[in-house]
């Protein structure tokens, strides 16, 4: 959408919405640039509810039951979705094509899908814009690569993607699309060439510089990604992605201080992304700093989704740091908080025990796990009792356990 009156247009609409008052009345263009523009800024009410209207207003033209029917299908409800596009009179219509292209792809039948982006290719060679001139097929075929994408044909994906120019304005977008389906195949080495290539075309791209040094560190190609990171940052002192890769690259190469600097700047601008804090909280625990990196796993864990698996990492380490700082019931605490994200209770008491034996706390250990077991004594898995035994003769402390040792007449 390139209109200049769209900021009239939805102050003219808005005021409609508002004053019962006035009729409300737009062209279905008009209503289909004002649904698109809730969209583009994520307003999912706003544009639903002018979904609703461009309905009532024009319950019959095929555009408006197309983009209802585009919704439906982002919501997931495919049936409902199709019904719509069954019945339209414009089937030859290129968003038309789109549509029943990912359906396709979703059902893994791309071969058909491919046939059916053809078809739409040619269907845009004859379109021209407002001058006659032939309008270019570069979006479409880069459109056509990034479903192929994600919908898992990498092949096919590349196929399209490859026959963009580097004329065309889409081609380095082309070219990191092309990168990211060789590191999906496997092939690191021929994603890494692409975006070299590209990088020396067009240097100031610094979302190639990033997902170089993305694909590289994934790859422990850390000096190549330390590089990527370094020149992304040239670029804008304050990428996200470029702090976050190059502070990563620091901590496996074992610059702590570096990576501390990293986080400090990154944190300043980025306070409420957890992913940094945990691992630098670890770099802290590695240096002995318990009190920041309590502080520093504490924000992390206050930032992460509660359904978010990186949470068992945070309070394992949180477990870990309170013991080390003589609190084994504040550390107990901690693993039980995991429960909650599918960990089992009987895998909760092998670590507690094993802290307790790492930290010497004998009566501790022997008070806990006798408990344990006599809560548990008939569902006690004989793993689990394995593993116990397993950690004290590791430990060689039979013979600090004297409650354990006559519960289970060792």
């Amino acid at each position: 959408m390139n209109r200049p009156d769209i900021q009239q247009l939805i102050s003219d609409y808005e005021r409609a919405v508002a004053s019962q008052s006035l009729p409300l009345w737009h062209d279905a263009a008009d209503m289909l640039d004002i649904i698109e523009w809730y969209e583009m800024r994520q307003q999912d009410f706003e544009a639903e509810y002018a979904m609703r209207q461009a309905l009532l207003m024009h319950p019959e033209d095929p555009h408006i039951l197309l983009h209802k029917a585009v919704r439906l299908k982002q919501a997931g409800k495919w049936s409902e979705a199709m019904a719509i596009i069954d019945a339209l009179p414009i089937q030859d219509d290129i968003d038309v094509l789109f549509v029943r292209a990912e359906k396709a792809m979703s059902e893994l039948h791309y071969e058909e899908a491919s046939q059916l982006f053809t078809t739409i290719l040619q269907l845009s060679s004859d379109a021209v814009d407002d001058i006659g001139q032939p309008l270019p097929q570069s979006d479409i075929l880069l459109d056509a690569g990034q479903y192929f994408i994600d919908y898992g044909s990498p092949l096919y994906a590349i196929e399209y993607l490859r026959r963009i120019q580097p004329q065309d304005a889409e081609y380095a977008k082309a070219q990191m699309e092309i990168a990211e389906a060789y590191f999906e195949m496997g092939n690191a080495d021929a994603a890494i060439t692409t975006l070299d290539h590209l990088l020396d075309a067009q240097p100031y791209t610094i979302e190639a510089w990033t997902q170089l040094a993305e694909i590289a560190f994934d790859v422990r190609r850390y000096d190549k990604s330390a590089e990527a990171a370094d020149y992304a940052l040239a670029i804008d002192g304050n990428d996200q992605k470029a702090l976050r890769i190059r502070a990563f690259v620091a901590i496996e190469n074992a610059q702590y201080d570096k990576a501390v600097q990293l986080y400090t700047t990154y944190a300043a601008l980025y306070p409420d992304d957890y992913t940094l804090a945990i691992s630098i909280g670890e770099v802290f625990y590695i240096q002995k700093d318990l009190e920041r990196a309590q502080h520093t796993l504490e924000i992390a864990h206050r930032c992460c989704p509660n359904d978010n698996p990186d949470k068992v990492r945070i309070l394992t380490l949180l477990a870990a740091i309170m013991a080390d700082k003589g609190d084994l019931s504040a550390a107990h605490q901690c693993l039980l908080g995991t429960c909650s994200l599918g960990i089992k209770y009987s895998e909760v008491a092998v670590q507690m025990f094993s802290i307790a034996l790492e930290h010497d706390a004998y009566q501790y250990a022997d008070n806990y796990i006798t408990h344990y077991f006599r809560q548990n004594i008939k569902d006690t898995d004989p793993d689990f009792v394995k593993r116990i035994l397993d950690l004290i003769v590791s430990k060689q402390c039979l013979a600090q356990l004297p409650e354990l040792v006559k519960m289970l007449k060792l």
